[in-house]
């Protein structure tokens, strides 16, 4: 039986962003099937003034969302696709107005991981896999962790 413990979803827009964490695309967000949740910097947080900038943020959420993402990762077997996707953009497709990247690392089983990478934000079952997380980091009620 596969058990999977934690979800890690990275996504860079292609775009460096110097809003706050909350605000901008660019992120990490690790969920886990105990309920914790954690938003971070995609990378290293940058230095700011008077330590003003948020790097990090907990939550919670149910285990009947963490179940839905589970079992639409069941759903299209994620054990089988391919660790990375990248898809030649058609003629005249203008790459730099839809570059982007998202990441998804998935534990299970208490030692395994599988990642994914969808480089070009092409391949819909990870598409659909990304909106159900935007969907789900809205929902969050978020606390800054202090740095």
């Amino acid at each position: 039986m596969l058990k999977i413990q934690k979800i890690e979803f990275s996504y860079y827009s292609g775009m460096p962003d110097v809003r706050p964490l909350l605000e901008m695309p660019n992120y990490l967000f690790i969920i886990e099937s105990n309920g914790n949740a954690v938003l971070k910097w995609p990378r290293k947080c940058p230095a700011s003034r008077n330590n003003m900038l948020i790097c990090s943020y907990a939550g919670t959420i149910s285990k009947k969302d963490f179940k839905k993402i589970y079992r639409y990762l069941l759903s299209i077997d994620f054990l089988n696709l391919k660790e990375k996707y990248l898809q030649e953009p058609e003629p005249n497709y203008e790459l730099y107005d839809h570059w982007g990247s998202a990441s998804f690392t998935i534990f299970y089983n208490d030692n395994y991981y599988k990642k994914i990478v969808d480089e070009n934000l092409l391949m819909p079952q990870l598409a659909k896999l990304r909106e159900q997380i935007v969907i789900l980091k809205k929902k969050i009620k978020w606390s800054p962790v202090e740095n």
